[in-house]
């Protein structure tokens, strides 16, 4: 994948197809998870606390939508490096609060998104990257130099 100057939001090449392909496998993961999920839950109870076991996990319908609506959501997005920027802004700044406050529920009545530690962890996990991969500087490369021009020095001005 060639991204170019004008696509890349103001990033460096490298950067873009970083945000890009983070995009692209997170939501791709989200959404693979939560179809096979509704597959094995369906969509009765479907805020059950108690949940169904899929791989290591605890899941139950309401998460499964969740997390297909984050793939569906994140795969266009992943299109172009600066909505694939966004992308990783919105799960990592949604994503996070909500791992969190997993690490709060006990399996009660209120724990209607039936979670278990390994669950919390992943969703924990994925918010940071979003986070960092969003939230990495970016820096508009410098502008290319004729031939025996000189870069322009900045001018300090002294108060």
């Amino acid at each position: 994948m060639t991204i170019g100057a004008a696509d890349a939001g103001g990033m460096s090449p490298r950067h873009a197809q970083v945000v890009v392909r983070f995009a692209q496998v997170v939501s791709g993961a989200y959404l693979v998870l939560g179809i096979c999920g509704l597959l094995i839950t369906g969509f009765n109870h479907f805020s059950n606390v108690t949940g169904v076991s899929f791989l290591v996990f605890t899941i139950n319908p309401l998460t499964n939508v969740i997390h297909v609506c984050v793939g569906l959501i994140g795969i266009p997005m992943a299109l172009s490096p600066r909505t694939a920027r966004i992308f990783a802004l919105i799960l990592g700044g949604l994503g996070l609060p909500f791992a969190i406050a997993g690490f709060f529920l006990d399996g009660t009545l209120d724990d209607f998104f039936a979670r278990n530690p390994p669950l919390i962890w992943l969703h924990l996990l994925t918010s940071v990257a979003a986070l960092v991969v969003g939230l990495w500087p970016v820096r508009a490369p410098a502008p290319a130099l004729a031939h025996g021009e000189a870069a322009a020095q900045p001018e300090l001005e002294l108060r």
